[in-house]
């Protein structure tokens, strides 16, 4: 193998469960659904996807990746009973999981919302330098037939985690054959064939092809932690913004209940203002109900959840603070 190839390979490995090439020829369109069930014993937010590939699609989905990056000044979530299950369905606790794979992820654990993780069957995953959590199909002997095909659908991708419902991003990979990686993508960064060596900055430029070329990125919902230091106002203000975020996300099916949520929303937020929790709690319940009546009808289960564990966590804060 020649020393441009390994360095490549070598820098893709550290982002990427497999290998992926890059081809300018990658035609990539899919949707991500997503479900959350919450254990109200555990309080573990079980979150669970499917990827369905567009019939026009190119090539096939290989890896699936998801941001799990902790945001900055969030609390520190717990960890207990979350379980990191394999390919071969050997369950690992997540301290175990972490004390084995901690040299080789040095200040990963820290960087990241704590998450357990399952595959579907024949699919692996694992955690990421990029901060995020991979699924990637297997492929023994260079077969394709556990990559998501165009026009199929595949489930069983799955999360635990204490952590809130929150906007993530999804990036989808393809299997393209390897023997397109080295030209196109050098010709696609510098107009030119390979040189036999390559600097460091054109293994990176590479890098950036490799993930522009092959992947599309997706917006859905994921787990997340809520600011260390809680602020009623602060919250509200942060739910504002995910009813905005879903109607962005085309998440809201039915513009016409837009007015009743803001205005809901609103009230709850006139009630934190002047310091008036037990009527900021009545106005979560009417919240609660009004988004409860409009699910499946007017809500996709991405609004649904977003607003509702996220109006629960807020009258839950306030409930306690009485």
């Amino acid at each position: 193998m020649s020393a441009k190839l390994f360095k490549i390979i070598f820098l893709l490995s550290a982002n990427v469960v497999l290998f992926i090439p890059p081809t300018n020829a990658v035609q990539l369109d899919a949707v991500v659904n997503a479900n959350v069930a919450f254990s109200k014993e555990t309080e573990i937010y079980k979150y669970q996807y499917s990827v369905s590939s567009d019939i026009n699609n190119t090539y096939n989905i290989q890896i699936i990746d998801i941001d799990i990056e902790k945001p900055t000044g969030s609390k520190n979530l717990p960890n207990q009973g979350l379980m990191i299950i394999e390919r071969n369905g050997t369950q690992t606790e997540y301290e175990n999981y972490w004390t084995l794979k901690s040299k080789g992820f040095p200040g990963l654990m820290q960087s990241i919302i704590p998450v357990g993780f399952h595959p579907p069957d024949n699919w692996v995953a694992v955690p990421t330098m990029s901060l995020s959590v991979s699924w990637a199909a297997t492929t023994p002997f260079g077969e394709s037939r556990h990559l998501i095909r165009p026009g199929e659908t595949k489930d069983g991708f799955e999360l635990t985690s204490y952590g809130l419902p929150g906007i993530r991003i999804v990036r989808l990979y393809v299997s393209v054959p390897f023997a397109k990686l080295l030209e196109e993508a050098f010709n696609k960064a510098y107009q030119t064939t390979p040189p036999e060596e390559m600097t460091e900055e054109q293994v990176v430029a590479i890098n950036k092809v490799v993930r522009d070329e092959t992947s599309i990125r997706i917006t859905t919902i994921g787990p997340t932690s809520p600011q260390k230091n809680f602020v009623a106002l602060d919250f509200i203000n942060y739910l504002i913004s995910l009813r905005r975020q879903a109607e962005t996300h085309l998440w809201i099916t039915q513009p016409s209940i837009i007015p009743a949520l803001d205005a809901k929303l609103d009230l709850v937020k006139a009630s934190l203002t002047a310091n008036n929790n037990a009527a900021a709690i009545t106005d979560l319940n009417d919240l609660i109900n009004e988004v409860e009546n409009k699910k499946k009808v007017a809500l996709t289960s991405e609004a649904y959840i977003l607003l509702k564990f996220n109006v629960l966590y807020l009258r839950e804060k306030l409930l306690r603070s009485k």
